[in-house]
């Protein structure tokens, strides 16, 4: 373990100021972060990696275990990835432990112009802290209580007349019908 500063203790471990500018020292190589302290900070923030227990590792690993352990279907696992990379964004900064049931609210409240995704996203946060419950990760389960938007149902039912002849059209890169096997 290295000595603590004793010259700008105020700032953050490796980055220094020297010559009127803040620099950030990885693997000896010296990058300039910026003049003013503010900018280098955010500067810094950006370059940091990111610590491992966040959210963004949590819903990757649910991801992976709910994937792999259920029979689920395609479209559904796809719906899922899509879901997954959009709740990594939005809990990027979160610990799995700081989420609230306030946090899961304002993710809903967000989503009120899409509800069929925004359900779909909630759906799959409950799956995650109930698999991070289920590891001992969190106390408790932020997603319980929380109602999902009412979705709209169907204003039209396709006919029999219009599903055979949707179903007569050849799929995307077939050229004659939909048992193409490509």
């Amino acid at each position: 373990m290295s000595r603590p500063r004793k010259a700008d203790r105020h700032l953050p471990p490796c980055v220094y100021f020297k010559h009127g500018s803040h620099w950030l020292v990885k693997a000896g190589k010296w990058t300039d972060i910026g003049k003013e302290l503010p900018a280098a900070l955010a500067e810094y923030g950006r370059r940091i990696e990111t610590p491992k227990g966040g959210m963004a590792e949590l819903i990757e690993r649910a991801y992976v275990h709910h994937t792999t352990t259920k029979k689920l279907a395609k479209s559904t696992r796809a719906q899922y990835r899509i879901a997954a990379d959009a709740l990594k964004k939005v809990l990027a900064e979160f610990a799995p432990a700081q989420v609230k049931a306030k946090h899961i609210a304002a993710i809903k409240t967000a989503g009120a112009a899409h509800p069929n995704m925004t359900n779909r996203k909630m759906s799959f946060l409950r799956t995650v802290f109930d698999f991070a419950l289920s590891m001992g990760e969190v106390d408790s389960n932020p997603c319980v209580g929380i109602k999902a938007h009412p979705e709209a149902k169907r204003t039209r039912y396709i006919s029999d007349e219009e599903f055979e002849a949707i179903y007569a059209q050849p799929a995307p890169g077939c050229k004659s019908s939909w048992t193409c096997s490509t």
